[in-house]
């Protein structure tokens, strides 16, 4: 029983080593055309190049997996369902960078933090995106799992992917009924949080998507948004999403501004 308990251990350790080199090696080297080329071989030699470790076949099909296909599927599913740290990252620039200097004391000013929070975020998002692997990878895996016919390993990703978008949602929807009860707005009715924050997660993969192969047009866009008419630098992920927030926000009739000694 013993024996069996420790052999079963080993396995879940081996697993876990297995999938951790798989998903640090598609990070560095991309996907390519799918996870066909991450072979055990290629993953024994990195553990024992990094940690020391050697491991074998006779150590790992059949136990730790049935085979190199279902430990290609398990890495593929554990990056799809991984949790980004792009917006919580967003949400300490846009604090930093915009909220806590927000004039808040008229509905004119908010507005204008709302105009300036856009045109920030477009640039950070995009250059967020275009520089995580994480996300590199992350939209191939997704490109993967809704081309061709659907398949078991295919509905797996798909349910993966599922649960890192209910994940981002989670913290993007906290993050954004922050920033508007902060400003003092709502959400225009019947239209509400979640459809903002997923009508935003689809601009900025779109406009990241498009960033990564023809940067000059999503860029360095000239606008006389500034106070008294100063042109500022924009990107069509910031103009686009000050249209969109338009639509789904209002000044909120029963807001006050926080207290502090500042307000």
């Amino acid at each position: 029983m013993a024996d069996r308990s420790r052999s079963r251990r080993r396995a879940t350790e081996t697993k876990q080593l297995l999938v951790d080199a798989g998903v640090e090696t598609l990070l560095e080297e991309g996907l390519g055309s799918g996870a066909e080329g991450l072979t055990f071989k290629r993953v024994y030699d990195r553990l024992e190049q990094t940690k020391d470790i050697r491991l074998t076949n006779a150590s790992v099909i059949g136990r730790a997996f049935q085979t190199q296909e279902a430990f290609q599927a398990e890495v593929l599913a554990t990056i799809a369902a991984s949790d980004s740290q792009d917006f919580h990252e967003l949400s300490e620039i846009l604090l930093n960078e915009v909220l806590v200097r927000a004039d808040l004391s008229t509905t004119e000013s908010r507005w204008r933090c709302v105009s300036d929070l856009c045109r920030i975020t477009g640039t950070v998002m995009l250059d967020t995106l275009r520089s995580s692997p994480v996300w590199r990878v992350w939209i191939g895996i997704w490109a993967l799992a809704g081309s061709g016919q659907p398949t078991e390993e295919k509905l797996r990703l798909k349910d993966a992917l599922l649960a890192s978008y209910e994940s981002i949602m989670r913290d993007t929807t906290g993050l954004y009924s922050a920033v508007l009860d902060f400003l003092g707005f709502r959400v225009r009715a019947p239209l509400t949080m979640a459809q903002g924050a997923a009508a935003i997660q689809a601009l900025a993969e779109g406009s990241a998507l498009r960033d990564l192969v023809d940067e000059q047009a999503m860029r360095h866009i000239r606008l006389p948004t500034g106070a008294d008419g100063e042109p500022e630098e924009w990107t069509i992920f910031g103009m686009g999403l000050h249209t969109l927030i338009r639509q789904f926000i209002e000044p909120d009739p029963d807001w006050s501004p926080p207290a502090g000694p500042d307000r």
